[in-house]
């Protein structure tokens, strides 16, 4: 949702034609949120899978659209490794950064452009235990499809770590936290009392590690709040 977003924000300052394939379970939010910035959308099967990857070659081809791919792309974890940037010129005493994981392209952008500049920081994963496709790649040393995801993490669901993204990111992140629905859900609570903030559960998950004590802290720790893409129903029962 928030990368098709992106997209047809992108190709409407552009004047250009954008087509998002989503799956089917995706929130309406996030689905009316690509239509409000020009995109058109496409559903296709039902949870993050190589079904939507499919369909956009599909229709990239017969309709001569260029392809771009969600995370697993030189291109899009260079323009992720910028939040990297940012948190170093924000924070140079930086001594932990936890990412939210879901096919890896922020985390392998983050990462690099830390390591480049800052190979002492500590990047940590986080994912919910319901998708932990990047703690299955780590343990076994190369990506690995998990058989089903699910969460309230909506936006984490991939089944499995980018092939590109985890030859990236193995050489710099070491470790993958996974955290529960509940800590999730006050994570949202605590980002919505504590810090006026609206995140999507996606967003909230390296926050919620931290708050339930999944990540020792050795020093100035970052957690990145990645998404407020948030149906406004769930919203209301999260921090009600």
């Amino acid at each position: 949702g928030n990368h098709g977003q992106a997209v047809a924000f992108a190709a409407r300052r552009f004047g250009l034609r954008a087509v998002v394939v989503m799956p089917e379970s995706t929130p309406q939010v996030k689905v009316d949120g690509v239509r409000r910035h020009g995109g058109e959308v496409v559903l296709a099967g039902a949870t993050r899978s190589a079904e939507q990857a499919a369909r956009a070659e599909a229709i990239g081809r017969d309709e001569g659209l260029a392809m771009i791919p969600p995370f697993d792309h030189p291109d899009v974890i260079a323009g992720q490794g910028t939040i990297g940037l940012e948190i170093l010129e924000q924070r140079p005493d930086v001594h932990t950064i936890l990412v939210p994981v879901s096919g890896g392209g922020l985390i392998a952008g983050i990462s690099v452009a830390v390591a480049a500049l800052a190979p002492g920081v500590r990047v940590i994963g986080v994912e919910p235990a319901g998708a932990p496709k990047l703690t299955a790649a780590l343990a076994a040393g190369a990506p690995a499809t998990l058989d089903r995801t699910e969460s309230i993490a909506d936006g984490l669901l991939s089944r499995s770590i980018g092939t590109l993204t985890f030859s990236v990111l193995r050489r710099v992140v070491r470790e993958a936290v996974t955290v529960s629905e509940p800590e999730i859900a006050a994570a949202v609570r605590y980002l919505h009392t504590q810090a006026a903030l609206r995140p999507e559960p996606s967003g909230a998950v390296a926050v919620a590690a931290l708050l339930a004590g999944r990540v020792a802290v050795g020093g100035p720790t970052v957690a990145v709040v990645s998404g407020g893409n948030v149906d406004p129903d769930l919203y209301q029962r999260l921090v009600g």
